[in-house]
């Protein structure tokens, strides 16, 4: 893939990076806070001078200062003295703690009366506690969420430098599919998979630029495949049938077919071949069976490209026992049960093509071909379809 020049990049404003993975490392610019905060409303202070403050007998302060927000305190703190100071504020040269409001009360017009002894550093953010210049704060190739960019925002970065989305086109095959709200009739069935993967596409950071579908005819098909993207998506027509059309045509260009059929299952029909621009992906009609290709294939291979961080996961008891297929990875659907204080990962078994399979797995784990299987009770990691 990388051979495709598919990680080219761009800079694009703070407020528009949401979904994108970033190009770049993000590196403190400057110590965060830059300056002894406050984290309370209070008065900032020496905690020395409050040893043995109490109620019956508190330490008496001179109020020398009311340090506004966002401004640079004018007067340092010397013995027997303190500064008003809001949450968020700078606290004064000297001071080294704050003391809660409701911890003391003011008698007369500048004299402070504190009823409990300060630590050093008590409700003070200290220089640099937040991040340090020059520590590493997000690696490149983690996606941008709202926590990124309000940490960006916090760092200064009014533009970040991002991963252009790579563009799909998907493409459903097959006489026998209707659109959602067609009346279904004997013999057809409803185009499913080109919805799964425009919405899995979506929420993978790629571009969709549009879905189309293309019947049993070969010629239909290639001129199809001729649109313009980086990736194309192609649903059916991947098997060994009569009409299953897709590898002759893929072997057609050049560099052509790089294989056709994948050990795993479900998903063995599998196809992939370019033409030297473009990625053609196809992917077996059944929808189980596109969805988990899609999750094991192309998000994995957007993982490696991109250095992405590695998939949610929950590790969970398998209900009952598991047998492996020699020679295949099985990614077995399961669904997740709280009994006996424990979490429990039910495998949910049905034909490829059985919509109840997807709709009520929660998650999937895989068994690799060289497992024997895997029994019941088991720790087993679960990847989450969603």
């Amino acid at each position: 893939m990388e051979r495709l020049d598919f990680k080219k990049s761009q800079e694009v404003l703070l407020e528009d990076s949401l979904g994108f993975i970033l190009a770049e490392d993000i590196i403190a610019k400057e110590d965060i806070p830059a300056f002894n905060r406050s984290t309370v409303d209070g008065f900032a202070l020496r905690s020395s001078a409050t040893l043995g403050a109490s109620e019956g007998l508190p330490t008496l302060l001179k109020i020398v200062e009311d340090i506004a927000m966002g401004v640079v305190p004018k007067k340092a703190i010397e013995v027997g003295e303190a500064s008003k100071l809001m949450t968020g504020g700078m606290l004064p040269e000297g001071a080294d703690a704050m003391i809660m409001v409701e911890e003391t009360e003011i008698m007369g017009e500048d004299l402070l009366a504190v009823y409990k002894p300060a630590r050093a550093y008590d409700h003070v953010v200290e220089i640099g506690d937040d991040c340090k210049k020059g520590d590493l704060v997000f690696l490149k190739g983690k996606r941008i969420t709202p926590k990124v960019i309000a940490a960006c925002a916090s760092l200064g970065y009014e533009k970040l430098m991002v991963y252009i989305p790579l563009k799909v086109r998907i493409l459903s095959t097959g006489d026998e599919l209707l659109a959602p709200g067609e009346v279904i009739s004997l013999g057809k069935t409803r185009d499913v998979n080109s919805y799964a993967l425009e919405a899995l596409c979506t929420n993978s950071g790629f571009e969709v630029l549009g879905k189309s579908h293309a019947r049993d005819d070969k010629e239909e098909i290639r001129k199809a495949l001729e649109q313009d993207a980086d990736i194309i998506l192609i649903s059916g027509s991947s098997s060994q049938g009569e009409k299953d059309y897709l590898a002759e045509i893929i072997d057609e260009f050049i560099p052509g077919l790089i294989f056709h059929g994948l050990g795993i299952k479900p998903g063995k029909p599998t196809i992939l071949g370019s033409d030297g621009k473009r990625v053609l992906l196809g992917l077996p009609g059944h929808p189980v069976s596109s969805y988990i290709v899609f999750k094991a294939l192309l998000e994995e291979s957007l993982r490696e490209l991109y250095g992405l961080e590695e998939p949610r996961y929950i590790e969970a008891y398998l209900a009952h026992n598991m047998p492996a297929t020699p020679g295949r990875t099985s990614y077995q659907p399961v669904s997740f049960e709280a009994k006996d204080g424990l979490l429990w990962a039910k495998p949910i078994f049905g034909a490829s093509g059985n919509l109840s399979v997807l709709a009520g797995a929660q998650g999937y784990f895989i068994l690799e071909d060289q497992e024997e299987g895997a029994l019941r009770k088991d720790l087993v990691r679960v990847y989450f379809l969603d």
